[in-house]
Parts: C-alpha cells; structure tokens; sequence
C-alpha cells in the first residue's frame, strides 16, 4: 500500500453514530456489527422526558445489555455511538456521548473529524464537549439558528447529535 493511500483511508476513519427515534430500538445485529467495524469504545443516550440517562464504555456487551434493559422502559429519543480511534487515546473517558460542560442534562455524540488539536489524551469530540462547546454557550445557544449553522460550518463532513432535558433548550 502506498504511503498516500494509507494516509488517505486513514483519514476516511470515522466513528458510527446513530440516532434513534423515539420508540425504536435499532437492530442487534446492526449494532454489532457497527462495533466490531469499530471496537474502539461504545456509549449510548436516552432522553426520558426528564433527565438524559448515558453510559459508556470498552466493554461492548456491558454497554448493549445495559443500553437494551434501559431501552425496554425508556422509550424517548436516543442515539447510540461506536469509535473508531482517531484522536486522542483509546479509553473510557474517550467514549461517547459526552456531557456538555457541567450541564448534566445534555450530551453529544460525533462521527467523524473536528477540527481540534487532541491534547493530553483527549479526543477531539471530548475537547469540543467539556471546553469549546461550552465556551460558545452550550445547550441553550442550540436554540439559535446562527449557532446551528456554525455547528454545521464547523463540523463539516461530520455529524453531531445532542440530546438534551434542559429546559432552557427548545425542541
């Protein structure tokens, strides 16, 4: 393989995320096979009306077993994500989805790049949660048109999903 080339599928490295509407739950199979294309760390997200109910993890089965009892009594909007390392370090706190800053009734999920220096171990996504993100607003300015089109700007070629039961965010 050609240096070029390898840089190139390399690059093409995303994670998969999913979002799944309420009162769905996706295949098992899917997600299996969406882990072992990506066997880099596993979380999901349900939004129960109140509260958004999250886990994350290394261990696939832990995080699908616990994902499908949640799911069979909280039936709201919800997004499950697999990675596929591509900045920072393969690890636990490297996992998705991520509360935004020190607001506990929101998360995000990615796919794809940021454009954000990985540092100390942290991935991207990670970064963009707890500080960037964050420093724009946070969950509130999702409300704003003008940020969801710098969302997209920002995150082209990717995809982002928040879920969030903060009050002060519009659906």
């Amino acid at each position: 393989v050609s240096q070029s080339r390898y840089a190139q599928k390399e690059f093409n490295r995303t994670c998969l995320l999913t979002f799944i509407p309420e009162y769905t739950t996706p295949k098992i199979e899917d997600l299996r096979n969406s882990a072992e294309n990506n066997p880099d760390g596993f979380g999901f997200a349900i939004h129960d009306g109140t509260r958004i109910i999250h886990d994350s993890g290394l261990n696939f089965n832990a995080i699908l077993d616990k994902f499908l009892t949640l799911r069979q009594t909280h039936n709201g909007p919800a997004l499950f994500h697999t990675r596929i390392t591509t900045h920072g370090g393969t690890s636990n706190e490297n996992c998705h989805p991520f509360q935004v800053g020190k607001d506990e009734l929101t998360v995000v999920a990615h796919n794809g790049m940021l454009p954000i220096q990985a540092k100390n171990g942290k991935s991207d996504t990670r970064i963009f949660a707890e500080e960037l993100f964050p420093s724009w607003g946070g969950a509130s300015t999702l409300n704003s048109k003008k940020m969801r089109k710098k969302l997209a700007k920002f995150a082209t070629g990717s995809k982002l999903v928040f879920l969030s039961a903060n009050t002060d965010v519009q659906n």
